[in-house]
């Protein structure tokens, strides 16, 4: 079940436009290189945890991503930022760091919320957060109310599987 939540969360990134490296007007004034430096941090640490599994590289890779994405002036804080934020939570859960995986997902869901409320991420957010409460604290009140929180959210705003 977890692997399976992971390669959803993983798909999801993969396949916005906005994380693979395709520019925004908003990143006006920031080098094409240095976006494409960002983008391939970015996808090595996808490429760490998923095909060629090496935690320790794939966290180094997603925190230069974000070390850069949030350090360069100009550089627009956008769901790019928030996918980084949820890959290295799966990182860190996988690693069994559930306080730094529940604060990346913190941080993913504080920006997703100011420039998206109806993202798709937010979902993986919620969902995450509830295997994580469960895994740690063996809440499960907690991770029903994420659980059904996530799947609201889906239905409320349109992301429904036919």
């Amino acid at each position: 079940m977890k692997s399976k939540i992971l390669r959803i969360i993983l798909l999801i990134v993969l396949i916005s436009p906005s994380i693979n490296g395709q520019n925004t007007e908003q990143d006006f004034g920031v080098s094409e290189e240095l976006l494409d430096l960002i983008h391939e941090y970015g996808m090595m640490g996808y490429e760490y945890i998923q095909e060629k599994p090496n935690l320790d590289s794939a966290e180094y890779y997603l925190l230069k991503a974000l070390n850069l994405q949030l350090s360069t002036p100009g550089f627009t804080i956008n769901d790019r930022v928030a996918a980084n934020y949820i890959l290295l939570a799966a990182v860190y859960s996988m690693i069994f760091n559930n306080k730094l995986a529940l604060e990346s997902l913190t941080e993913a869901e504080k920006i997703l919320s100011e420039i998206d409320p109806t993202s798709l991420y937010l979902a993986s957010v919620y969902t995450n957060k509830g295997n994580i409460l469960y895994r740690a604290a063996n809440d499960v009140y907690k991770t029903k109310d994420y659980y059904e929180y996530a799947m609201n959210f889906m239905i409320r705003n349109g992301y429904q599987y036919t």
